[in-house]
C-alpha cells in the first residue's frame, strides 16, 4: 500500500488542497511491479509501481520500505524477472 507520505508530493501537481487534506485515511493499491532499479553501488532498490485505478503513466518509483504490503508482487515480479540485475528481495526483510 502507499500511504500519504509517499504520494503527498505527487498529488500536490494532481490534484486540489481539498484532496491533499483529505489524505490523512487514504492509501493506495498497488497493481503490478514493472520494473526494478538497483543503485551501482548495489545498496539502494526502488522497484516501479503501476497503482490500481491509475493509468500506466502514474506509475512511481518506490523503495521497498513504501512496499510493505506488495510482497506478493514483489515475489512475483523477482520470480519473473529474477536473471536481470539479481539481487535478493531477503536483504530487505521483504520475503
Amino acid at each position: 500500500m502507499r500511504t500519504n507520505n509517499s504520494v503527498s508530493h505527487w498529488l500536490r501537481h494532481k490534484k486540489t488542497k481539498s484532496a491533499i487534506e483529505e489524505l490523512d485515511n487514504d492509501e493506495f493499491e498497488a497493481e503490478q511491479i514493472i520494473d526494478k532499479r538497483v543503485s551501482p553501488c548495489g545498496r539502494r532498490i526502488h522497484y516501479l509501481v503501476k497503482w490500481k485505478e491509475y493509468p500506466v503513466s502514474e506509475s512511481t518509483w518506490e523503495p521497498p520500505a513504501n512496499l510493505v504490503n506488495c510482497k506478493e508482487l514483489i515475489r512475483e515480479y523477482e520470480r519473473l524477472h529474477g536473471d536481470e540485475k539479481r539481487y535478493r528481495v531477503e536483504r530487505f526483510h521483504l520475503i
